[in-house]
């Protein structure tokens, strides 16, 4: 495989030295070449050139599965101290650029912990810009996600996060929504066999309702 089509597959952001250019192949014990598979980080900023990022916590449920009551306890006394439990989200920092200032300006996942709903709103605005069509290129993923969502009954994803990105220099043309976080991501089935509470449910609601806040953020 060639950086080329390496490029393809895993998207922009591949390092500019080939992996599997310089190490194409492995050996077995008796000497014989076996093609190798590499997993390929994307940096989802690659080629910006002033990248913005929001990291969105999703969900109230902030632990795996066959956590201990102990963990659970402290995770949800966490969530209920945070917009996690009402709302299913969580401002776990931003980078934005400030045009007026010509410099980056950031939040750190302390300084967002306390927000409130109405004070995550502002930060949303700020981060877009104040520009509605970017809100709304950002509605119509999350709108999409959604309809993911309320499809497929099989995935439960907790404790990841929703990316927001864009590159300030050109945000309609660079705006994305990305899906990050998946140490704790289980199939349903594995929730039926520990007989964890959220087995009952066909579909992921703790993920369908941190998307339904943001969309109400939004609109």
């Amino acid at each position: 495989m060639t950086l080329e089509e390496l490029r393809r597959v895993a998207g922009r952001a591949v390092a500019d030295t080939d992996p599997l250019h310089r190490y194409p192949h492995d050996a077995d014990n008796e000497g014989e070449e076996i093609p190798i598979q590499l997993i390929v980080l994307e940096d989802v900023c690659h080629g910006f050139s002033y990248p913005c990022v929001m990291d969105m916590k999703i969900g109230s449920r902030q632990y795996g599965l066959n956590a201990s009551e102990r963990k659970k306890k402290s995770k949800n006394f966490k969530a209920r101290t945070t917009c996690s439990w009402e709302y299913g989200i969580r401002l776990a920092g931003l980078r934005r650029w400030d045009e007026g200032q010509q410099a980056f300006t950031t939040k750190s996942k302390l300084q967002c912990r306390s927000l409130t709903l109405n004070e995550i709103k502002d930060e949303m605005t700020l981060f877009f810009k104040e520009s509605r069509q970017l809100e709304l290129i950002f509605v119509r993923q999350l709108q999409r996600l959604r309809e993911a969502f309320q499809r497929q009954t099989v995935y439960r994803f907790y404790t990841s996060s929703l990316l927001f990105v864009f590159d300030a220099a050109a945000p309609v043309q660079t705006a994305r929504i990305v899906m990050v976080d998946f140490a704790y991501t289980y199939e349903r089935k594995e929730l039926i066999e520990a007989n964890d509470e959220d087995a009952q449910y066909d579909y992921d609601i703790n993920y369908i309702k941190a998307i339904d806040t943001l969309l109400s953020l939004l609109s």
